[in-house]
């Protein structure tokens, strides 16, 4: 905006250079980005931030300069009559949640001509030209106070009436440019009887602007919700110098003002001219705002030693009503400072005119100490240790997924995987909802290495999924840990065969186990039970003892296909969040053993469909505090083991820290173990 000093010199006296004024404004928040001279002198140009509408007149930065000088401001109170020919100004505002406060005067006895020399020079230096003795004088209201406004010609409207409504849809208005605009049922109009004449706040309209015939003339001032015309403006592709202004807020309380200012200056120019009558709807009027601003509040943030009086002196510059109590400060806000609401922003009021230079240099008063991370930070640390110390590498897929997916992972439509949060505005089709497993990301990563020839692939993510809930409500999110793997681990030399390498259901799970462990999850269990997209006969469900942690296995052959992946894929997914409550980072010790351990092997004939879970599950409940640890060593299906039967073989380990076992105390426990398998399990003991 630019500020002629010539204009600024009527509100305030200003006895600096303009280069040391420009400096002071730019210090205290309202940068001047030059100082220009032309044929009416110095011209300042200010770049006002969006909050400070309030400076977008020459009155706005006139209160700047005062408080900043420390100098009285004189404010033109203009006076003008309001008529007394009732009914010429019929006014109906049906949307008062978008106009808050709109008032008008008509005006007869108009003569269109060039307006006097000073008004437009003065506007040519702000940088607006001159078109006639009305549109002149509302351009010069809006520079100098601030407040928009716009003339109509009386005779114009229909039934010579104005309607403040939102638009009808599929209505038409052609603007003072000459465009045809197509308006919708979001946009605030100024109508007449029959159509809109006017876009509130942003431009009138061709039919009813003021013309070289126009003789009587309908003067509006009004208060537009700053979004609405934001987004008319915006929608319309149309900026205005009023839209600028009612964007950023302009003063409810300076609306009379204005309209007696404009009404004071068109009867000078038209001596003979008469106000007919004036309307001001006003029904619900903004109240005063008052903040409590606490002393030491002010002091502690702004690491100071100013008094009260010193705080209620430079507000009072400010033109703010303070009323000083003991340990605060009660202040009432000027109506035109729409970005003062809270007590920070008094602090930050108090601050720039006190001088940021003016405060002492000191060092902090405690040196700061780096925070330590939490539980949650500690396990995803450990996780990426531990996998990418099984030769993982860690991938980042995108939260958002298409909407296909769940026919990919073969899910049921009742299957819970299915509440997908739903974007509004996607990017694309292919991010259209909110993943909720990482299963999709981690096989989609998979094909898009095996389409440039990486054929061996291994893999996981840290990562959150998203749950729909109910309408509006926000959605359950879970971080979970996803796993997948093709190919091979390790590189084929000519010793090793190719069979050793070639990641399989067993090498998964001992990744997830040596997970567990790190994690000091020691209750955890393998079952039966797999996801849909996984192969029903090579997946498992993983237990923490009743709570289900997640499933791991190979994909199913379907799925597979679905995402164009040649050979098998093993894939697992567990709950972050159970594994980081269930888990313990705390390490336990114990000495060395002084005693040795008494190994013993056991080989069971079992049925096909017994786990070897439940079979250690029975040799821990019953061997009892001697037992240290069992192991499972062998799997055998043969010619010789009957139709339905398998053969699983362990080595059990039995230790005691305070003397030596005994062969009779061992076999004791042994027995007791082959009977517990045989009754429950129907194991036979193989010799």
């Amino acid at each position: 905006m630019k500020a002629p000093l010539m204009w600024l010199s009527d509100f305030v006296d200003i006895d600096i250079e303009p280069a040391e004024l420009a400096d002071k404004l730019t210090m205290a928040g309202l940068e001047i980005g030059k100082v220009e001279t032309g044929e009416w002198g110095e011209v300042l140009d200010a770049d006002i931030t969006s909050n400070r509408g309030d400076c977008l007149c020459m009155l706005g930065l006139a209160r700047e300069i005062s408080a900043l000088l420390d100098k009285d401001i004189s404010v033109p109170l203009t006076e003008a009559p309001d008529g007394e020919d009732k009914g010429w100004a019929k006014v109906e505002v049906h949307d008062y949640d978008l106009c808050s406060r709109y008032a008008a005067r008509v005006i007869d006895g108009i003569r269109i001509e060039p307006s006097p020399e000073w008004i437009q020079n003065r506007l040519i230096a702000a940088g607006m030209r001159s078109i006639n003795n009305i549109v002149d004088a509302a351009n010069y209201v809006m520079l100098e106070l601030g407040q928009p406004l716009h003339s109509f010609d009386y005779t114009e409207l229909n039934g010579n009436r104005i309607v403040v409504r939102r638009a009808e849809p599929g209505e038409r208005m052609v603007s003072i440019d000459g465009v045809e605009r197509e308006l919708d049922p979001q946009m605030l109009v100024i109508a007449d009887a029959e159509q809109p004449v006017a876009i509130a706040g942003v431009m009138g309209g061709a039919d009813s602007e003021v013309s070289e015939h126009t003789a009587t003339i309908l003067l509006e001032a009004a208060i537009f919700k700053p979004g609405s015309v934001r987004r008319t403006s915006k929608h319309l592709g149309l900026p205005t110098e009023a839209s600028y202004r009612f964007e950023r807020g302009v003063d409810p309380d300076g609306i009379r003002r204005a309209l007696d200012r404009v009404t004071a200056l068109i009867l000078e120019m038209i001596p003979d001219a008469a106000v007919r009558d004036t309307v001001d709807l006003y029904p619900q009027p903004i109240q005063p705002q008052s903040i409590s601003l606490r002393i030491d509040k002010v002091n502690s943030l702004l690491g100071s030693d100013l008094s009260p009086s010193t705080m209620s002196a430079l507000l009072r510059r400010l033109h703010f009503n303070v009323t000083e109590h003991e340990e605060k400060l009660e202040v009432i806000v000027p109506s035109y400072r729409r970005d003062v609401s809270i007590e920070v922003d008094l602090i930050e009021e108090i601050a720039r005119l006190y001088g940021y230079n003016s405060f002492e240099n000191t060092l902090p008063g405690r040196l700061c100490q780096p925070g330590g991370k939490n539980r949650e930070q500690k396990y995803e640390d450990l996780v990426r240790d531990i996998l990418t110390g099984c030769s993982l590498d860690e991938t980042v897929c995108y939260s958002l997924t298409d909407r296909s997916f769940s026919d990919r992972l073969l899910l049921s439509p009742q299957d819970d995987l299915c509440r997908a949060v739903k974007i509004k505005n996607p990017l694309t089709e292919d991010l259209a909802v909110m993943r909720t497993t990482l299963a999709d990301g981690l096989l989609s990563v998979i094909k898009r290495n095996l389409s440039v020839k990486e054929n061996d692939i291994a893999i996981f993510e840290l990562g959150r999924i998203f749950l729909a809930r109910q309408e509006n409500d926000l959605p359950e999110e879970k971080s979970m840990v996803g796993i997948a793997a093709r190919g091979s681990f390790w590189e084929n030399r000519w010793n090793v065969p190719s069979e050793a390498v070639e990641v399989d259901f067993y090498q998964l799970k001992w990744i997830v186990e040596k997970l567990l462990a790190a994690c000091g999850i020691e209750d955890a269990s393998f079952t039966v039970g797999a996801a849909p997209w996984l192969h029903p006969g090579r997946s498992a469900e993983v237990r923490i003892g009743d709570r289900k942690l997640g499933y791991l296995g190979e994909v199913h052959p379907r799925t597979v296909a679905a995402y164009d992946i040649s050979g098998p894929v093993y894939l697992a997914e567990l709950d972050f969040d159970l594994l980081v409550a269930a888990g313990r980072l705390e390490r336990l010790y114990s000495s060395v053993p002084r005693f040795p351990a008494v190994e013993r092997d056991m080989a069971l004939l079992v049925s096909e469909e017994v786990a070897s879970a439940e079979i250690t599950g029975i040799i821990r409940e019953t061997a009892g505090a001697l037992l240290e640890k069992v192991a499972f060593f062998d799997l055998y299906h043969g010619k010789q083991l009957p139709e339905g039967m398998k053969s699983l073989a362990y080595s059990i380990y039995y230790r005691s820290p305070e003397r030596t076992l005994t062969d009779e105390e061992v076999n004791a426990i042994q027995e007791r173990i082959t009977l517990a398998l045989e009754e429950r399990l129907s194991a036979q003991l193989r010799s």
